[in-house]
This record gives structure tokens, C-alpha cells and sequence, in this order.
């Protein structure tokens, strides 16, 4: 199952550059391509300029731009927009704080096979 993540790209975005490089390798081995950015104002200014972007994996805590200020911008663009975040110190309500259905929330630390598995099972429903 784990196998469809091969034609997606994700962009992740967290302010913590061990983190990224973590993800980098830990998503780079599952998904088609992996885009890295600092902070919501990189990560905005990414996901304008490459359309080929088919999930958001974001931190809520960072600089400039949060997360969350993020999604906002982002599902303004796209209100369809699979958006996952990964946190360790947010408690957020994702029906109150966004009406849709794209935004999902998982804990850090990132669990590879469980967090995986949740966005294979999130993107590929009917499965």
C-alpha cells in the first residue's frame, strides 16, 4: 500500500533543519520527490511557483510564517489541498480552526510505518 506514495511530491516545511534533513531521507525513499522549506514564507512562495505539489507536510511553531498561517494562504489557492500536520506542541481543532476536509494532524516524532500507513490511508480512501 505504502507503494502508491512513489508518484506523489510533498513539500514539507519545518524551521528545524535536522528535522528536514530527517524527513528528507525518511520521505525520499517513499514519495516521487520531496521539496524542503525553512518556513511558511519559503513554503507559500514554493508551492505559487510548482504546481506539481500534491501534499503539504507542515510543522505549526515557526518563524516569519507559522504553519497554520500557512495552510490558511494555501487553501485560499487550493481549497482541496492535502495538508498534514506534523507537531509536537499544538492542540488544534481541524473542523473548527479549518472547514474542510485536507487538513490532517499527526504528532511528532514522525512514526514512519504508522504515519505512512495514515497518509496512504488519508490520500487512497477507497483502498
Amino acid at each position: 500500500m505504502i507503494e502508491k506514495l512513489k508518484d506523489i511530491t510533498v513539500l514539507f516545511v519545518d524551521d528545524e533543519e535536522l528535522q528536514r534533513e530527517t524527513m528528507e531521507r525518511i520521505l525520499g525513499r517513499r514519495f516521487k520527490k520531496v521539496i524542503l522549506a525553512r518556513d511558511g514564507v519559503e513554503a507559500l512562495g514554493i508551492y505559487k511557483q510548482d504546481d506539481s505539489i500534491d501534499i503539504i507536510i507542515t510543522d505549526c511553531t515557526m518563524p516569519n510564517m507559522s504553519g497554520c498561517e500557512l495552510i490558511d494562504e494555501v487553501l485560499k489557492i487550493n481549497p482541496e489541498q492535502q495538508i498534514f500536520i506534523l507537531s509536537g506542541d499544538i492542540k488544534i481543532n481541524l473542523e473548527v480552526d479549518w472547514d474542510c476536509s485536507g487538513v490532517h494532524y499527526f504528532k511528532k516524532p514522525f512514526h514512519k510505518k504508522n504515519d505512512l500507513e495514515y497518509i496512504v490511508k488519508t490520500l487512497f480512501p477507497e483502498d
